[in-house]
């Protein structure tokens, strides 16, 4: 991410000759792109943010008195502790911070396994809105193609097999009864 920020940046420099305001257009493009995302956001994934959210308070003041008494700890403040824990929600980890006692990596285990689960599901949810999104916008549907498979094959009723006639019929009576048609 950091090599295409720089790309970016430079790019942007070329054109705007004033690094701040580079910087600026950058942050810019990265909050329209985080808009986009966020009109994604509905119900469940409020639910899973606000789990995360949850998740990542719990677990850090639990990982912050479970190694606060302990005088190998590396993470010694709540600040570090918040750190550790969004590092560890996020999957970066970048490894500055780590638990040392026991119930520390309890903690932490705890803490990573909620991770994987709250940011795959709210991935998978925003993406499956995405689809979503795609699929209502698709001009046909099911109906109307089997409605146009239908018109189509009684253009040229005269050329059908007994075979293909009989389900001819089978899609008509099934799109009368309102069920699904099987082809």
């Amino acid at each position: 991410m950091i090599p295409l920020a720089l790309l970016g940046g430079l790019d942007a420099l070329t054109v705007t000759h004033n690094p701040v305001l580079s910087f600026k257009l950058i942050a810019f493009f990265r909050l329209a792109r985080l808009y986009n995302l966020v009109r994604y956001i509905k119900d469940n994934e409020v639910f899973l943010l606000t789990g995360m959210a949850v998740t990542i308070i719990f677990g850090a003041i639990g990982t912050y008195f479970a190694e606060s008494g302990s005088k190998d700890a590396n993470i010694t403040s709540l600040d570090d502790a918040f750190w550790y824990a969004i590092e560890s929600i996020t999957t970066v980890a970048y490894g500055e911070f780590y638990p040392t006692t026991a119930l520390g990596r309890v903690i932490s285990s705890l803490l990573m396994f909620a991770a994987i689960g709250i940011v795959w599901t709210l991935g998978a949810l925003v993406v499956s809105k995405m689809v979503e999104k795609r699929i209502k916008k698709a001009p046909i549907s099911l109906l109307d193609e089997t409605k146009t498979v239908i018109k189509n094959s009684i253009d040229e009723i005269d050329k059908l097999s007994v075979e293909e006639l009989e389900i001819l019929i089978t899609m008509i009576r099934s799109l009368r009864n309102g069920s699904k048609v099987d082809s």
